[in-house]
């Protein structure tokens, strides 16, 4: 792996992992909260990128949990209905405190492609923006993962029915099959 893409870095483990594995890889971790950048490792391969990867709308607003930083997001359905406002069966109910809220202007992945290069690995882990940082894609790349999450199902059907991601077979690592539009509703029944 040369060339790796880091969308919604956080504090960098999956950074860390690909260093490990590819220590010759070029890194582009990108976050939108400057606070969890500065606690990345100082390589030579790595860019560190302040910025909130979109689907190009110009200014958007992104809310930080100072207390858990894997918690920030630009979404404001996972703010509202996620298990971190919800609770859960291991989470009090308003878990999250999204104290401060920046505006950033959002950049595509397209733009990110356009400057760097072509990655040969694209992780996504943005709490509940994947759609938005998905849509800002229109070229097949060579590896692609993304992390949805279980409160918001819905846009997973968005993201899979993408004519982008048409040419990409999507797996879940939570039942270790294909999905479709077809088989999501049985994983999110439960009935096949």
């Amino acid at each position: 792996m040369n060339l790796f893409f880091d969308i919604g870095c956080n504090v960098g483990d999956f950074t860390r992992a690909c260093y490990r594995k590819y220590p010759e890889c070029k890194v582009i971790a990108v976050d939108a909260n400057l606070e969890v950048l500065k606690r990345l490792p100082k390589e030579e391969s790595l860019v560190k990128l302040n910025k909130l990867v979109g689907d190009g709308a110009e200014d958007v607003k992104f809310n930080i949990d100072p207390y858990q930083t894997g918690a920030s997001t630009a979404s404001k359905k996972w703010m509202s209905d996620s298990r971190f406002q919800k609770g859960s069966k291991y989470l009090h109910p308003e878990n999250v405190h999204w104290k401060e809220s920046i505006t950033l202007n959002s950049i595509t992945l397209d733009s990110l492609v356009g400057i760097y290069g072509k990655p040969d690995y694209i992780k996504i882990d943005v709490e509940g923006y994947e759609y938005e940082v998905i849509s800002g894609l229109t070229e097949k790349q060579k590896g692609l993962c993304f992390e949805w999450v279980e409160e918001d199902l819905g846009s997973l059907d968005k993201v899979i029915l993408m004519k982008t991601l048409s040419s990409y077979v999507i797996a879940s690592t939570l039942t270790q099959e294909i999905l479709t539009s077809k088989n999501l509703l049985s994983i999110r029944t439960g009935k096949t």
